[in-house]
């Protein structure tokens, strides 16, 4: 959970906002300071969120496996399904936590619909980032940054 997010942009399907050293909190663990800003964007129909975080040497994208976010109150909630993909600025990835989704996976019993959304949106996922699609889009980071600095 991050503390404190401006919310830049929110339409019927996209919510886009920023963060700079807010403090974050996970269950079980001592809460701790982000260090770089960050732009994130979560789309109604995707079973993905995106964050663009702006590392001082070598800027990248941290996407979640989630469920479709909802905004009330202004209170931005997902469940967050723990395969991440680490893009870097030149758009190459690694998948990350499939190991950690598997065991929860079964803990938590997701079901066949939840396993169905996952792995379709990995792809989905894969395919924004070869097309250059959202957040991934070189227009995305320009038009957005200067909300950051």
């Amino acid at each position: 959970m991050w503390q404190t997010n401006t919310v830049l942009h929110f339409d019927d399907d996209i919510l886009i906002g920023m963060n700079n050293q807010t403090k974050m909190i996970e269950k079980d663990k001592a809460p701790v300071v982000t260090k770089e800003p960050a732009l994130f964007y979560f789309h109604r129909q995707c079973w993905f969120n995106i964050v663009y975080i702006f590392h001082e040497t070598s800027p990248y994208f941290y996407c979640n496996i989630s469920s479709p976010f909802t905004y009330h109150h202004n209170v931005v909630c997902y469940i967050d399904y723990d395969i991440d993909l680490i893009v870097n600025d030149d758009l190459s990835y690694k998948i990350v936590d499939e190991d950690e989704y598997e065991v929860n996976k079964e803990k938590m019993a997701y079901g066949k619909q939840v396993e169905t959304y996952v792995k379709e949106h990995v792809e989905v996922l894969k395919e924004w980032i070869y097309n250059k699609k959202g957040p991934f889009h070189e227009q995305f980071i320009s038009t957005w940054r200067p909300h950051i600095e």
